[in-house]
């Protein structure tokens, strides 16, 4: 078996862990990074929103999970820390209420693309730092935010999920929606749009990377040979 090295780091410092749990299901819903420190860690009680990242391998430059911590617990034996990816972020807004922005008839979003009306929400809420969106694509088929337009103090995250399901693919034999997925490129976490793939001719994948197929991993103890046990859609 092949002998890997995982890494986790806060704020860009490789940190000594005991344990951990990536779990990632999909969709517009927050990926998650619960992990064990040492009793021996200084400062825990100043981690609360610090950014974390986690490499299957310490070679590795692209993270496999770029988030924020969110919960920072001590017992007898460790200290637990949970920590949620941009998606979580952008729910709480880095503080204890959704990221919210409000629209109105003078200040919205009208007229304009799915992928440009979720950019223009996400820089009204003062996300950009967290969420880079320069490679987002589009929806196919191009539809505009205007129908109907959105009113009133609305969540970051709903806006998304609401113009996404307005964007559905007519032109093959069964209706395709647009989904919406987090990339990172080694920096920044990336928001990216694409259509979802064909069931009919897609090709399967049977490849666990960053990006494919991974929905949850599990570190124990972080000794040499570190056991990896890993779970995938099929």
């Amino acid at each position: 078996m092949n002998k890997i090295t995982p890494d986790i780091k806060i704020e860009g410092r490789s940190v000594v862990f005991l344990d951990g749990t990536y779990t990632n299901t999909g969709g517009l819903r927050a990926a998650t990074l619960q992990f064990s420190l040492p009793l021996s860690f200084g400062g825990y009680k100043k981690l609360w929103n610090k950014e974390v990242t986690f490499f299957l391998s310490e070679h590795e430059s692209t993270p496999l999970f770029r988030g924020y911590i969110k919960r920072v617990k001590e017992d007898l034996e460790k200290i637990e820390v949970y920590a949620q990816d941009v998606l979580g972020y952008m729910v709480l807004g880095g503080d204890s209420t959704k990221a919210k922005i409000t629209l109105t008839d003078k200040d919205n979003i009208d007229g304009l693309t799915v992928a440009n009306a979720i950019r223009k929400a996400i820089s009204k809420a003062s996300l950009s730092t967290k969420i880079n969106t320069d490679h987002i694509g589009d929806t196919e088929p191009l539809i505009s935010s205007s129908r109907p337009p959105l009113r009133g103090t609305l969540g970051v995250l709903d806006i998304m999920k609401d113009l996404l399901s307005r964007a559905i693919d007519d032109s093959g034999s069964l209706p395709r929606p647009n989904i919406a997925r987090i990339v990172d490129n080694g920096s920044v976490s990336q928001l990216v749009i694409e259509l979802e793939s064909e069931l009919d001719s897609a090709p399967i994948k049977h490849v666990f990377t960053e990006y494919d197929n991974i929905t949850s991993l599990k570190i124990i103890n972080r000794k040499v040979p570190t056991v990896v046990i890993v779970n995938g859609k099929d």
